[in-house]
């Protein structure tokens, strides 16, 4: 077994490990951040259609917090696997 070489894996797409998380990650927000935009015209499309419910009008505003709420805490854990990365590669 000694003379059969072991292939490194070839992650994702990259090379190596930071790499392949670097281009995760930044995958993953893409998709976050679409779907996020979404959830936000769908609320303020509640908003406009919603004949003056107060139901409806309160759906909308939701939605649309929840989706802001959602670009946050992505944008931090994005921060935060970031500094992860660049201080483990030092």
């Amino acid at each position: 077994m000694a003379g059969i070489p072991v292939p490194k894996p070839d992650f994702v797409l990259g090379g190596d490990l930071t790499q392949a998380i670097s281009k995760i990650s930044n995958t993953l927000i893409m998709l976050v951040g679409a779907v996020a935009l979404l959830f936000m015209l769908f609320g303020g499309f509640m908003m406009i259609t919603s004949g003056g419910k107060p139901e409806s009008v309160q759906k909308g505003k939701n939605a649309i917090l929840y989706a802001v709420l959602g670009l946050i805490i992505v944008i931090l854990s994005y921060v935060i696997i970031n500094f992860v990365i660049t201080s483990l590669t030092k």
